[in-house]
């Protein structure tokens, strides 16, 4: 170790001059001797992601405009989070088909300007749910005698929630105000 005393002097007055100490632990020879780790200057490995616990389960909520062409969106964002979660593909393809169905039921009868998504894992299970803006349960069902009204075979549509009722283990519909919207929910797996 090595000690300097400097003089520094003050930018107003020469006459008033201080001594700085400077203490110095190795010259600069030996310091350009020092090994350097092989691994100095490269970019550092990421930390891995944390583990969630069953009182944490994966989870992602999105909202989407309420057009024809955000079904597609959000079968892709659902695919994207379900595969990242490391869930089975059988149950990926499904879970695709039930959220197209309850978002495609929202865009053609609500007048929602948005719709919300939300999907959660846990156990190996999905639950899915799409909630709108729409007038809620009671002119939603005053609008025909049954909730499942008969289909023609011939129909091109109209089958969107009896194919839920087929793929989902459970669903059924949230309504926080029976005139404000509604969250359709279906779990899986």
């Amino acid at each position: 170790m090595q000690i300097a005393e400097l003089p520094l002097r003050s930018a107003h007055n020469d006459a008033h001059s201080k001594r700085v100490t400077r203490i110095t632990t190795a010259s600069a020879a030996r310091k350009a001797e020092q090994p350097v780790s092989s691994l100095h200057g490269t970019t550092p490995l990421p930390l891995p992601r944390p583990t969630r616990s069953a009182a944490n389960p994966p989870g992602e909520r999105f909202t989407l405009p309420a057009r024809a062409d955000s079904v597609a969106v959000a079968r892709r964002i659902v695919v994207r989070w379900l595969r990242l979660w490391g869930l089975s593909e059988p149950l990926c393809d499904t879970a695709r088909l039930v959220l197209s169905e309850l978002f495609t039921n929202a865009v053609l009868h609500t007048d929602s300007g948005q719709i919300v998504c939300r999907i959660e894992a846990s156990g190996g299970r999905l639950r899915i749910e799409v909630a709108d803006e729409g007038l809620g349960l009671d002119e939603a069902l005053g609008t025909c005698e049954s909730p499942h009204p008969a289909q023609s075979t011939d129909a091109e549509n109209g089958r969107g929630l009896v194919l839920v009722d087929a793929l989902a283990d459970s669903w059924g519909v949230i309504t926080a105000d029976r005139r404000a919207g509604c969250t359709v929910w279906a779990e899986i797996g």
